[in-house]
């Protein structure tokens, strides 16, 4: 029996896309992929970054069931690396090498590699068309994020490290599948100029500079919404000063802020897989 045996969809509302729906591998235009071509050392460097990051926050329970993607700018190139469609391929993200990063341009076409990209691209393609400043992001299911987006709370910086995120976490209402373009727009207007954006009942969008700071920013919005549903629960969240948190929301990339939890996850990792 499946849900929509138990519970049909009401008349005139759009049930969302069908996840197990075949894909079909849509090939980008002659210009992109040879754009893709003289960029090989480019895009290999940006593949090694992905997979970095891309371990560090399966490492870190981030990836719920092993679900979700990140993508970065190929410098010098109008085209983004992203990890490709797996699933139905009977692996996980635990299995991914380069060969599973893909090469896509901005409309999700693929001018490298020769797997599609996963559902959700345009999450990804959307954002990066929107935010210049931005290079990478990362879609996962968090616990607790989505679990402060189901009490329509709104966030609140209640520890130091909260402070990078102080201009703000929004709720996108969207719960479905982001396999549109109008729904990848939904999702960039609620993120706006944050770094991140919390996509009710389903998961995240974080945005970086890098994948390094991509992936710092992910754990600490996970450990930031732990504190604060732990906060609310003890008696009543309540946000920390600006005068002492707002300079961490301009921190840059190579900050000691990310770059010293980034060497700490790495180095947790590799002993980890010695």
């Amino acid at each position: 029996m499946t849900i929509q045996d138990v519970r049909p969809v009401p008349a005139g509302l759009d049930p969302g896309l069908d996840p197990d729906a075949e894909h079909t591998l849509v090939r980008s235009t002659p210009e992109y992929i040879a754009q893709a071509e003289a960029h090989g050392e480019a895009i290999a460097a940006v593949k090694e970054q992905i997979l970095d990051a891309l371990y560090v926050m399966l490492n870190e329970g981030l990836f719920e069931k092993a679900f979700g993607h990140v993508s970065c700018r190929v410098p010098g190139t109008d085209l983004y690396c992203i990890v490709g469609h797996i699933h139905d391929t009977e692996r996980t993200l635990f299995d991914i090498t380069a060969d599973e990063i893909i090469v896509i341009d901005p409309d999700g076409r693929v001018a490298q590699g020769e797997m599609e990209p996963p559902g959700e691209f345009p999450i990804h393609t959307e954002i990066l068309r929107a935010r210049p400043d931005v290079n990478t992001v990362v879609h996962c299911h968090p616990h607790w994020p989505v679990a402060l987006g189901a009490t329509r709370k709104p966030f609140k910086p209640v520890t130091y490290r909260a402070g990078t995120f102080w201009r703000g976490v929004e709720r996108c209402p969207e719960p479905r599948q982001i396999e549109t373009p109008e729904r990848g727009r939904l999702v960039v207007e609620h993120l706006a100029q944050n770094r991140a954006v919390i996509l009710a009942g389903h998961g995240v969008a974080v945005v970086g500079a890098s994948p390094a700071q991509a992936a710092v920013l992910t754990v600490d919005l996970q450990d930031a919404c732990r504190f604060q549903m732990e906060a609310e629960w003890a008696g009543g969240a309540h946000a920390l000063e600006d005068e002492y948190i707002a300079w961490r929301a301009d921190a840059p990339a190579d900050a000691e802020t990310f770059t010293a939890p980034w060497n700490y996850y790495s180095v947790k990792w590799n002993r980890k897989n010695r």
